[in-house]
């Protein structure tokens, strides 16, 4: 028997693989992240936007023009995904790029009319995001959360780094001559320092489709796959 579904796919909560067991902070981080990113989705919707796409947009209020390249480096992306992303919202008419006048090899990108008159729509739509994530959730609750969030973060900058270390090792050394732990000048069981979360950027995110994005002022744009086609 054939059964096909006519209403909109559940975006409930979807079954733990008991393969998962022994990582449940990790599993419970995923499965949220993942229904925050589908309400994020549906509500920049409103606006034209992908999710992540807004954050571009924030850090070019915030900043003013800004060089392509140093976007690609803060949002922790390469340049042909920057690239991408920005002739989306060049498209749109959200922002636009222009040669830099202090170095012609490089490009500016700048917020245009339109994009800044998104402003407070977005503000609008973070705040909407921000009321449906937190629910009934108490002043206190929601204060330990966001510490358990910020540990969270720091232990997986520390992560991250001595990963990232690594594997750069590895690919100059060898497998053979690759050392086991992180580099013997970094104290173990201490990360970067973390901005605020009123900071503009503060992890790096995956949520515009090939286009991995800082945080904005928010922790909880989180989302732990390595592109949107791959979630």
């Amino acid at each position: 028997m054939l059964i096909v579904a006519t209403g909109p796919a559940s975006h409930g909560r979807v079954p733990t693989s008991t393969a998962a067991s022994a990582g449940p902070v990790s599993n419970a981080l995923i499965r949220a992240t993942r229904l925050h990113m589908i309400l994020a989705r549906y509500l920049l919707q409103r606006v034209g936007l992908h999710p992540g796409q807004e954050l571009l947009l924030m850090r070019l209020w915030d900043a003013g023009p800004q060089r392509q390249a140093d976007l690609a480096s803060e949002f922790g992306t390469d340049s042909a995904s920057m690239t991408r992303t920005v002739q989306r919202l060049e498209r749109a008419g959200f922002v636009r790029r222009r040669p830099d006048p202090s170095d012609g090899r490089a490009t500016l990108v700048e917020s245009t009319e339109a994009g800044t008159a998104l402003r407070g729509r977005i503000e609008e739509l973070w705040a909407e995001l921000e009321a449906q994530t937190v629910g009934d959730l108490s002043p206190a609750q929601l204060g330990q959360l966001l510490l358990g969030l910020q540990h969270l973060e720091e232990n997986l900058s520390l992560a991250t780094d001595s990963a990232r270390w690594r594997v750069a090792d590895v690919e100059r050394k060898g497998p053979s001559q690759a050392p086991e732990g992180p580099p013997a000048s970094r104290p173990a069981g201490r990360g970067r320092s973390v901005r605020p979360a009123s900071s503009s950027l503060t992890c790096i995110l995956p949520l515009e489709p090939g286009f991995p994005v800082g945080a904005g002022s928010s922790p909880w744009h989180l989302l732990p796959c390595g592109s949107a086609d791959s979630c």
